[in-house]
């Protein structure tokens, strides 16, 4: 008798404990961006805002990992995270609109099956490119939503943090994890050329 498979994709204690984490980070990093301090409403608004775009960008990946047949876990990049609290300190003290991004990663495994034709492993750097590319897409649409509802300093959230996760970084020197650009350029460098142009014009557009 065969099993039906479990979901893959779904998360654990320790993805929402570092889900959480990650968003307060971000909101602080957005709320020393943009300078505003002054009351609790703001506050809300960044932690929500920022909860928001990582839910999008959960919703990408861990949908290309359930039917890729794999795993993932949402990682909190402690140097990353310290990076960009250290961004946003630098934004307090200078007055500048000054920010950094790096806060989360994905990490992905792969599982196997005899049964259903899904026993043959793929191509590692295609497994992660797809993943990848499936939670910057939804960052987009998470992007063209906040949009067309007017909730435009949403709207260039997302369009910054789209930015930031395109950055081909993956390198044990950096204060980062391995994000999502660094996995897309890998495959394909015409499809990190396309979502980093993406990525930039949106934030044109919500200037």
């Amino acid at each position: 008798m065969v099993s039906s498979p479990e979901i893959s994709g779904a998360p654990d204690f320790e993805d929402f404990k570092n889900f959480s984490v990650a968003s307060l980070v971000l909101a602080v990093a957005f709320a020393a961006f943009y300078g505003e301090f002054t009351n609790i409403s703001e506050y809300v608004f960044f932690i929500s805002g920022s909860a928001v775009i990582l839910f999008f960008r959960e919703l990408g990946v861990r949908s290309a990992v359930n039917l890729l047949d794999g795993y993932v876990d949402l990682e909190l990049a402690m140097d990353g995270a310290t990076t960009t609290l250290f961004g946003a300190i630098l934004a307090v003290a200078s007055s500048l609109p000054l920010i950094l991004l790096f806060p989360v990663y994905s990490s992905v495994s792969r599982k196997q099956y005899e049964q259903w034709g899904k026993s043959t492993d793929a191509i590692w750097a295609l497994y992660k490119f797809k993943i990848a590319k499936w939670g910057v897409s939804t960052l987009f649409v998470g992007y063209a939503l906040a949009s067309v509802l007017g909730f435009n300093t949403l709207a260039q959230m997302f369009a910054i943090f789209t930015f930031f996760q395109m950055m081909p970084f993956d390198y044990s020197g950096l204060p980062t994890g391995p994000l999502d650009g660094a996995e897309i350029i890998r495959w394909s460098s015409f499809y990190w050329l396309l979502f980093t142009g993406l990525s930039v014009v949106a934030l044109v557009f919500t200037l």
